[in-house]
C-alpha cells in the first residue's frame, strides 16, 4: 500500500519496480519496496529485501530500476528500429530467488506487421516455468503457437539463464524442452539451449 501511494515509486507491469526521477540535482532518492517479494537492482544485480524504504544512489545514465525475484525477463541485443527486431535468438534473464519456489512468465510474438494478428491466429506464446526444490532448479521452456503461424527455431543461450542461478544459492539445474540438460554447478554455462520444432507443436485454442 505505501508502494502504491508513493509516486516517486511504481510498478511497471508486475515484474518491475521503477522509480522516475523528478527533481534536478539529486544525489539520492527513496524508494519503496514491494514487500511479499526481493528486488534486485536491474543495472548492479543487487539485491534488496522488499517490504522496505530505503535512500538509493542516483546515477546520470539511468534511473533506479529493479525486478523482482523469480521473474523471468527475455531481453533482445540493441537494434536501431523496429525492423530489425527477431526473437530467433534471445536472451533469458531469470531473477533467481531461493525464497521463490515456482514462477512463470509469458512472452508474446507475432511479425509486427499482420493487423490483428491474435485474431487470425498468426503468433506464438512462449512460456517459462521455474520450480525450485531440494536444492534443484527446473526451467521448462515451452512455445505455443497459433493455429496460423509458421514455425521458427529459437535459441536461448544457456549463460544468460544461469548468471543468477550461479551467483545465488549454487543449485543444480535442470532445464528441459524437447531435449533435456542436467548442469552441476560446477560445470562451464557457454551452450545453448534449442527450443526444438515439432509438426505437431502445441496449439493455443
Amino acid at each position: 500500500k505505501e508502494a502504491l501511494n508513493n509516486y516517486k515509486t511504481y510498478l511497471w507491469g508486475n515484474d518491475f519496480l521503477v522509480s522516475p526521477v523528478v527533481e534536478a540535482g539529486l544525489k539520492m532518492q527513496e524508494v519503496s519496496f514491494p514487500a511479499n517479494n526481493n528486488w534486485y537492482n536491474f543495472y548492479t544485480d543487487e539485491k534488496v529485501n522488499g517490504g522496505q524504504t530505503l535512500k538509493v544512489n542516483l546515477v546520470e545514465e539511468s534511473i533506479p530500476t529493479f525486478v523482482r525475484g523469480g521473474a523471468f525477463i527475455p531481453m533482445i541485443s540493441t537494434i536501431q528500429n523496429t525492423t530489425q527486431y527477431s526473437l530467433n535468438k534471445f536472451n533469458l534473464h531469470f531473477y533467481f530467488d531461493e525464497n521463490i519456489k515456482e514462477s512463470e512468465g509469458h512472452l508474446y510474438n507475432d511479425d509486427g506487421e499482420t493487423p490483428r494478428a491474435f485474431e487470425k491466429g498468426m503468433y506464438e506464446v512462449i512460456t517459462f516455468e521455474s520450480e525450485f526444490k531440494s536444492n534443484i532448479l527446473e526451467i521448462e521452456i515451452e512455445q505455443k503457437l497459433g493455429e496460423n503461424y509458421q514455425f521458427v527455431p529459437k535459441e536461448i543461450p544457456k549463460s544468460s539463464i544461469l548468471e543468477w542461478v550461479k551467483s545465488r544459492s549454487n543449485p543444480k539445474l535442470n532445464l528441459s524442452r524437447g531435449r533435456r540438460y542436467i548442469e552441476d554447478k560446477r560445470e562451464s554455462l557457454t551452450s545453448s539451449i534449442i527450443i526444438l520444432g515439432y509438426l505437431n507443436a502445441p496449439k493455443l485454442e
